[in-house]
Parts: C-alpha cells; structure tokens; sequence
C-alpha cells in the first residue's frame, strides 16, 4: 500500500488507517535509577533489577520468569509493572541504541529500572508487546541511531525517544501484529536451543570416539600408533602456502581464469574468492595448486579451522596463510581425516606448543608431521564418519531453520509497522 498511514501487510479484516502520534501520547515514564552492579546480592532480597548489560546481552528480552533478574539490596524504589517496556539508553555501537525487554509476567518480587535504562508504561490503547516489536522495527532503529550521541558509547534519552512519530493500529490489530512475532520469536528459540544441544551433542562424541571411550557395536580391535605424516600422501603430503613475497598484492590481475585461495576459504567452509592471478604467475607457483579433495585449513589468526576443498572449483593456489593437506585415501577415509582436525583433542593440541602465550601460534609442520596419531581400520573409520556426518546434516538442517526464521522475523519487522 502506498499510503503512509497503513503498513504493507496487514491481517484480514483491519482496513483502517493507523492512528500517527509522538510516542509520548501512548506511553508514560517510569522512574529509573543509576543501579551499577555493585548493588547487586546473592542473596534473595525480594527486591531484582533490570541492568541495561542485561539488555544488550540478551541475558533479558521478553521476561516471562523474574528470577532471570539478579537480586539488589532493598529500598524505596518506584517499582515496574507487568506490560512495562524498558530500554538500554547507552551502546557502544549505534545499531543497539535502546534496545528493549519487555515484563510479561506479573511479578511477585519488586522489579526496578536500574542503570542507563528508560521506563515507559504503555496506556490502555497500546499493547505491551507492540510497543517492544515497534522499538526493534527498522523505523525506530533508524529513529534512534539517528538520535544517538557520544564518541565511544553512544546515548538516548527518555525525551528524545518520545518524540518518535509512531503509528498505532487498533488495540485487537496491535495484538494479532504482537502475536505473529512473538510466535516467531519462540520458534527462534526452540531452534535455537535444538542447534545448541546438537552442537554440544557433536562435541561430546568427537571427544568420546576419539579417546576412544565409545566404541560402535563389532569393532574391538586396537586401533594402530602411526605417524601423522602415515596418512598422508607419501609424495606431497603437507605443504604450507608460499611466502608473502612470492604471492604479493602487485601480482594480482583485474580478471583471470586462475584465482587465490585465502585464509576465510578454510574458515568459512566457503570458495569464493577475491584475487586472480595471471597464467605465468599461477604456473610459477603449481606446486601451491589447490585440487579437488585436498583439506586447507587456516594457519594464522583463526587457527586450526579446515575445509575439504570441493569438486568443480576454479584452479587456483592458496596463499601463505593456508596449510594445504592431501591424504593417502587408500589408507585413510576422507571424512574421517577432516572429523580428527575437527575433534577438540586435535584443536588443542594444534596450538598446545605455545601454552600460557598471549599469541595463539600454529605448531610447527615439521613437529606435526612426527605425532603419533592412533588410527583405527579403515571400516571403522567409515562408520565413524557417516555417524559424524550424520550429525552434522542435522545440525546443518537447524542453522538453515533458523536463519529462515530470523529472516522472517526481519521481513515481518519491515512490512508490518509504519
């Protein structure tokens, strides 16, 4: 719809026009007070608080159980109601000023407003939840980025929020609007927790079978003491990228048929690239090619992540901040090799040469190669794989679930507020 007063989209049976105020005329303010952290207890005071760093973090949202909020020492306080909305007024970046929570339970301790929040109470024609959804639309992120001042932590003010010009629906439109998102936002959560438990369930089993303290059913053997360097291919088995002078910025090229491969391949799982090299400079450095099948992983920085590299991608080399990997498959299952990498023994042991240092290193390629690796057969490798692989498709599954919900919720925010 074009006119300015009604939103995009819109629920059957609402045709009209949203009533355009300050949000001043909807709301009133609730006393707020300078509570830092050191006024909070450990013990049960009857008396909690909400933070503004408990905004930020998430810590609270849509409150709907008090005791996520820690206890404070007792007094005299204006208190907040079930309904009320309160807001971070300070950031330390512009796209979290005032960033809401809302109280959606009737509270049995006294809830206050505490450091650099601002309280408001909706009035009768303004719904609790619309209000907290309206203050994350992309209009009153706007609004409020635009408001916000300081140099290094960016601030609001109470007066200055209810001057936004908002538009308001029908009380019974508010909610059904209130509804959908809230909707969303618990199937969000669900998903989210699921990949959370699903992550921490692909942990718990890289560090059992790789102890080998699980084991599947039919397999009994020892698994064999190798070198690390014995799953490698004997003839160019580890090779880590050239070094910085022999694949510099000056010899890249505006397009080309041979590219570079980078540090964010390995971490990001993903080959797209940004640099292209010319025929002669990629022919000067084939021994650094990247071929289908190989494992790249990051060497500097975000040490440790590895990728497989995948079928049809472009010819090309990795650079100096790449350790390229290329196994015996006759002797080792493909996936099986990536899953050891992965396996948080194998992390720590990567960087466990340089214990107590404030710069994370690699260890060396030539100290990696002489590790003793213990191997099981090749059929228990390829168990251990599809199990493993197995979990990672269901995790794969919740993150695309996930970050479909998330974009809905955007598109929501966009097109049902005006």
């Amino acid at each position: 719809m074009s006119n300015k007063m009604t939103p995009y989209v819109r629920f059957k049976g609402f045709t009209d026009a949203w009533e355009q105020r300050k949000l001043s005329s909807f709301v009133t303010k609730v006393k707020s007070y300078s509570l830092s952290r050191k006024y909070e207890s450990q013990k049960e005071t009857g008396y909690r608080y909400i933070h503004y760093g408990d905004i930020h973090t998430r810590k609270v949202d849509i409150i709907f159980d008090e005791n996520v909020l820690p206890s404070i020492s007792s007094a005299n306080y204006v208190l907040l109601k079930k309904g009320d909305v309160i807001l971070a007024d300070a950031s330390e970046d512009y796209e979290d000023i005032a960033a809401p929570a809302v109280l959606e339970v009737d509270p049995k301790d006294k809830i206050v407003s505490g450091l650099h929040t601002i309280a408001l109470r909706p009035k009768k024609s303004l719904d609790s939840l619309f209000l907290y959804y309206m203050i994350k639309s992309p209009k009153f992120r706007k609004f409020a980025s635009k408001q916000g001042q300081g140099l290094k932590v960016f601030g609001i003010n109470a007066e200055k929020v209810l001057k936004f010009n908002c538009g308001v629906p029908v009380l019974t439109e508010q909610r059904q609007i209130s509804s959908l998102l809230l909707n969303i936002d618990k199937n969000i959560a669900h998903h989210q927790k699921k990949l959370e438990n699903l992550q921490q369930l692909k942990k718990l089993f890289l560090q059992k079978i790789f102890a080998q303290k699980w084991r599947f059913k039919g397999f009994t053997d020892p698994w064999e003491q190798r070198k690390f360097n014995w799953m490698l291919d004997s003839k160019d088995g580890i090779r880590r990228g050239p070094f910085g002078s022999a694949l510099k910025k000056s010899l890249f090229v505006p397009k080309s048929p041979y590219v570079v491969y980078e540090q964010q391949n390995a971490i990001y799982d993903r080959y797209q690239t940004r640099y292209y090299i010319s025929a002669d400079t990629f022919n000067s450095l084939r021994k650094f090619e990247l071929r289908t099948g190989d494992f790249i992983m990051s060497g500097a920085g975000t040490i440790g992540r590895i990728s497989r590299v995948p079928k049809s991608i472009k010819k090309g080399v990795f650079n100096q901040a790449l350790i390229r990997f290329r196994i015996d498959s006759q002797k080792l299952d493909d996936e099986y090799f990536l899953q050891l990498i992965r396996s948080p023994r194998m992390q720590r042991r990567l960087t466990g040469q340089n214990p107590g240092s404030a710069i994370t290193n690699l260890v060396p390629m030539s100290e990696i190669k002489k590790w003793e690796i213990l191997i099981p057969t090749k059929s228990e490798q390829q168990k251990i794989s599809s199990c493993l692989l197995s979990l990672d498709s269901t995790i794969t599954h919740h993150q695309k679930k996930l970050d479909q919900l998330k974009q809905l919720k955007k598109w929501f925010l966009q097109n049902l507020f005006v």
